[in-house]
């Protein structure tokens, strides 16, 4: 009889047959890994917000070694953040507390958050006014939600200066990498250290300066 599928003639359907037994070899685990996992998943609780009040575009969630879990939001309307809220929630699911981060004159909207080992919480914001007067601050809260320090980097009203990540070390210090404007002909990404304690500026590096940086976490 004609085979009218050349491809699969007999000896490329050895050849198939051969490979797809690895290949159902190699996926078998993975797959049962996948049905045990799904199976040992159950849902304790959920939380809702309210939708017209809680922007979605930028939101952030750790959990603490006590298995606390802290949400970060920005809060405004759904087109633009006025201000960030952050929540913490035992394991059970009940909130314990909540802090609001706003000022009185400039808007906030969340980059990132970060939690040290003691439980403190590093928040990375951008803020503006109208106009270019962007600036990029990182607040620190302990964990019974305390404002510890907060600092402000740029908004020298020459450009939207602006963060874009945060991590700690160790040792509790914040990184963060940003985007500055020292003038209206430069603008450079930049490395910048806080010391975890008080939140100063240890130093600010410009990636012009063709340096190689490697934190160890």
């Amino acid at each position: 009889m004609k085979n009218h599928l050349p491809y699969f003639s007999e000896t490329n359907f050895k050849f198939y047959n051969a490979y797809s037994g690895r290949i159902l070899f190699l996926l078998l685990p993975l797959l049962l890994l996948s049905f045990v996992t799904k199976a040992q998943l159950n849902l304790e609780w959920v939380k809702t917000f309210d939708e017209t009040a809680y922007s979605s575009r930028n939101t952030a969630v750790a959990v603490d070694t006590a298995g606390n879990s802290i949400v970060a939001a920005d809060y405004g309307s759904l087109s633009s953040s006025t201000s960030i809220k952050v929540f913490k929630f035992n394991p059970a699911g009940e909130i314990i507390w909540t802090d609001s981060l706003e000022s009185a004159d400039r808007a906030l909207s969340l980059v990132h958050m970060k939690l040290d080992e003691a439980g403190n919480i590093f928040v990375l914001a951008n803020s503006w006014t109208a106009g270019p007067d962007g600036r990029v601050v990182v607040i620190k809260l302990s964990p019974e939600g305390r404002q510890i320090w907060a600092s402000y980097e740029g908004g020298g009203g020459i450009g939207s200066d602006k963060g874009s990540e945060l991590v700690l070390d160790a040792a509790g210090n914040a990184f963060y990498i940003a985007n500055f404007a020292f003038s209206k002909e430069e603008q450079s990404t930049v490395l910048v250290k806080l010391n975890g304690a008080d939140g100063s500026t240890a130093w600010v590096k410009k990636a012009a300066e063709k340096m190689v940086i490697v934190i160890w976490l």
